[in-house]
C-alpha cells in the first residue's frame, strides 16, 4: 500500500499488478494457513487456485480486514461468489464498477462486515474506460495516480492538471507496459448546477463518438471525489476528463521554435510548408467531423484557438489536434445568460452571441468555429512566410495593439481593416499560386456569418491547393467523403451557398462536384425544377423497414417517434407501406 502520489485522504491505493505479484500460490496457501483454514488438501489447493484465478480482489479485502477465511464460504456458495459477481458490472450497470453495498448485506457470509466490505474495496481502483462515464462515490475512491497532480491552468470550467497514472488503470492504455502521461479536466458538481452537469455529461457522451486524427481524443470520464480534499468526510462531486498530454500547443509554438526546428532547416523550405499544410488540413477535416451531423445530433467547439490546438509526437510523427470541448460547447445552444463572456482573440464578431437565441440546431455556433480556425490560418500563413522572425507573428501582432486600449481592441473581429492590411502584406510578401489561393480561402472564413462557408468547405479546398497534383479519383473520393448534407437552415443562409460557390469554381475539382453537391441536398437559383424535384425526393425519408427488411412492422411509437425527429432535418417525410399488410 503506497502514496506516491502525496494525496492525503484519497491517494493510497493498491495496484492489481502489485496484488498479482503478492499473491502467488504459496502466500495464498500461507495466508488460508494462517487464518486457521485446515480443509483436505485437494480442497485448499481448489481454494489456491478459485483467489488466484476469480477470487483476487475480494480475498485482499477481507485480508486487509482481518476476515480472510471467509473466502472458503464465497466458494462454496451457489451460485459462486467470486470478483466477476462482486465488482464488474453488478446488477448490469456499467457506469459502477464495483459492489454496492445493498447487494453485500444481501451476501450471508459478509452481510455482518457489508460496510466494512464496501470502503475497504476503494483501495483497489477500477479501470477507467473510453467508452462508458463511470460514477463512484465521492468519499471513498482512489486515484490510481503514480505522481502528484501537477496544476496548468484554470478557467471558468474548472482547473487543468497533469499527472502520471499507474499502468493498466486506463482502459486505452491497457497492456501497453508503459507510463501513461496524461491531463485531467476537474469540474466541481455543486447542487445548484446539477442542469448544467447533466449537459455536460451528456455532451461527453457526445464526444465519445467523435473520434478522429484531428481531435485530441477523450480517454476516460467519471465522477468522483476532490482528489486533493484534506476532509476525509468531504461529499463534493467533480467530473474528470482525462486526454493524453501534448507536447505543446500551437500558442507556444507560434512564439519559439521548439527543438526538432533544425530538421527544416537541413532541407528546403518546402518541408516546412508541408508541415504548416498537414496541420490545416488535418485541422480544417478535424473540424468538419465536429460539426458534421451524426444521427439527430451537430457538434461545434465554440472556443477554438492557438492554445487549445495541441502537438502531439509518436513514432517520431507529429500531428495538431483540436482539444479542450469542456468550454462553450457545452452549454445549450440558446443559452446567453451563462455564456463564457471571457471573449477570445479569436472570437468571431458580435453577432455571433447576439443570434444564438434564434438558433436551435447549433448553426451559429458551428460558423464562429470557422472564424476561429480562419484566425488561426492567419497565423499559420503568416508562418509560411515568415516562420519565427520577427517580421512575422509579432509583426502582426504588433499591428493589431497598434492604438488599442485594451485587451479585446485587438481581437481579430475589432480590427479586421488591419487583418486585411495584413493580408494584402502577405500577398506582396510571398506571390505563389497556391499561397494567394490559401489567403482567399482565409478571407472567406473571415466574412460576416450569412456570408461565411462551412467547415466541410474548407475541407474540400484545402487539399486542392496544398496538392493540385491528385488524380480525379483522390479528389472524387476526397469530396465524396467530406461533403455533407445539406439542412433547410443550411439553405436560408442569405449570402452564402456551397452549390452557387462551386460553380464559380467547378474548374478546380470537375463537374463531379456539383453532382456530389446536389446529391447531398445542395440547390440554388441556377438549379433546374427537375434537379430540384430530384434533390427534394431525395430529402425525403422513410420511417419504415425497407422491403428488403426481414422486420414485419414497426411499433406505432417508434414511427412517431422516428417522425418527430425527421423533423428536425427536412420539412418533408415520406412514408410508405401502410398496405394491408400493416
Amino acid at each position: 500500500m503506497g502514496q506516491r502520489n502525496k494525496l492525503q485522504c484519497r491517494g493510497a491505493y493498491i495496484s492489481d499488478a502489485f496484488l498479482q505479484h503478492l499473491f502467488t500460490s504459496e502466500h495464498i496457501r500461507k495466508q488460508l494457513l494462517f487464518d486457521q483454514l485446515q480443509p483436505p488438501f485437494h480442497d485448499l489447493e481448489d481454494l489456491v487456485t478459485f483467489i488466484k484465478t476469480r477470487g483476487r480482489k475480494i480475498f485482499a479485502i477481507l485480508v486487509l480486514l482481518n476476515k480472510g477465511g471467509r473466502i472458503s464460504s464465497l466458494r462454496n456458495s451457489r451460485p459462486v461468489i467470486d470478483d466477476q459477481l462482486l465488482f464488474t458490472n453488478p446488477g448490469g450497470d456499467t457506469s459502477k464498477p464495483y459492489c454496492s453495498l445493498m447487494t453485500l448485506q444481501d451476501i450471508s457470509a459478509l452481510s455482518d462486515i457489508a460496510q466494512e466490505i464496501y470502503e475497504e474495496q476503494w483501495v483497489f481502483p477500477a479501470v477507467l474506460s473510453s467508452s462508458v462515464h463511470l460514477e463512484f462515490d465521492p468519499r471513498f475512491f482512489r486515484f490510481p495516480f503514480r505522481t502528484s497532480p501537477e496544476w496548468i491552468a484554470s478557467g471558468g470550467f474548472g482547473q487543468v492538471h497533469g499527472v502520471e497514472f499507474e499502468e493498466g488503470y486506463i482502459e486505452a492504455f491497457k497492456g501497453c507496459g508503459k507510463v501513461v502521461k496524461v491531463v485531467y479536466k476537474k469540474i466541481r458538481h455543486d447542487a445548484e448546477d446539477e442542469n448544467d452537469m447533466n449537459r455536460i455529461t451528456k455532451e461527453v457522451t457526445f464526444l465519445r463518438a467523435r473520434r478522429h486524427t484531428n481531435i485530441s481524443p477523450l480517454l476516460a470520464s467519471f465522477t468522483a471525489g476532490l482528489e486533493q480534499s484534506s476532509n476525509p468526510e468531504s461529499i463534493t462531486k467533480c467530473l474528470y476528463l482525462v486526454s493524453p498530454r501534448a507536447q505543446m500547443d500551437m500558442e507556444k509554438w507560434f512564439h519559439g521554435p521548439p527543438s526538432y526546428i533544425h530538421t527544416f532547416e537541413k532541407h528546403e523550405s518546402q518541408d516546412f510548408n508541408q508541415h504548416i499544410y498537414t496541420a490545416m488540413r488535418g485541422l480544417a477535416s478535424g473540424l468538419a467531423f465536429i460539426h458534421r451531423q451524426i444521427g439527430y445530433h451537430v457538434g461545434y467547439h465554440g472556443d477554438l484557438k492557438p492554445s487549445n490546438i495541441l502537438k502531439f509526437e509518436s513514432d517520431g510523427k507529429s500531428a495538431w489536434r483540436i482539444s479542450d470541448f469542456g468550454t462553450s460547447n457545452l452549454k445549450p445552444i440558446d443559452d446567453t445568460r451563462t455564456q463564457n463572456i471571457q471573449t477570445s482573440l479569436y472570437w468571431a464578431p458580435k453577432e455571433f452571441l447576439s443570434t444564438m437565441t434564434q438558433c436551435e440546431d447549433g448553426n451559429k455556433g458551428r460558423s464562429h468555429d470557422v472564424w476561429s480556425l480562419g484566425c488561426i490560418f492567419l497565423l499559420l500563413a503568416t508562418m509560411l512566410v515568415h516562420k519565427w522572425e520577427p517580421g512575422g507573428i509579432k509583426a502582426f501582432k504588433d499591428l493589431r495593439e497598434r492604438d488599442a486600449k485594451d485587451y479585446l481592441d485587438h481581437a481579430f473581429c475589432n480590427c479586421m481593416p488591419k487583418v486585411h492590411v495584413w493580408i494584402a502584406t502577405l500577398r506582396r510578401q510571398e506571390q505563389r499560386k497556391d499561397f494567394s489561393q490559401l489567403l482567399d480561402l482565409i478571407e472567406e472564413m473571415l466574412q460576416p456569418q450569412e456570408a461565411r462557408i462551412f467547415s466541410w468547405e474548407v475541407a474540400v479546398d484545402l487539399p486542392s491547393i496544398s496538392d493540385p497534383n491528385r488524380s480525379a479519383n483522390e479528389i472524387v473520393g476526397h469530396l465524396k467523403e467530406v461533403v455533407q448534407v445539406a439542412r433547410e437552415a443550411d439553405l436560408e443562409l442569405e449570402k452564402h451557398n456551397p452549390l452557387a460557390r462551386a460553380r464559380e469554381g467547378q474548374e478546380k475539382k470537375g463537374p463531379e462536384f456539383l453532382e456530389i453537391l446536389m446529391e447531398n441536398g445542395w440547390f440554388d437559383e441556377s438549379t433546374t425544377e427537375k434537379e430540384r424535384r430530384n434533390i427534394m425526393a431525395k430529402r425525403s425519408v422513410s420511417t419504415l423497414p425497407s422491403s428488403k427488411s426481414e422486420q414485419d412492422g414497426i411499433g406505432v411509437d417508434e414511427i412517431l417517434k422516428t417522425i418527430s425527429e425527421r423533423f428536425r432535418e427536412t420539412d418533408s417525410i415520406a412514408l410508405w407501406g401502410l398496405g394491408e399488410n400493416h
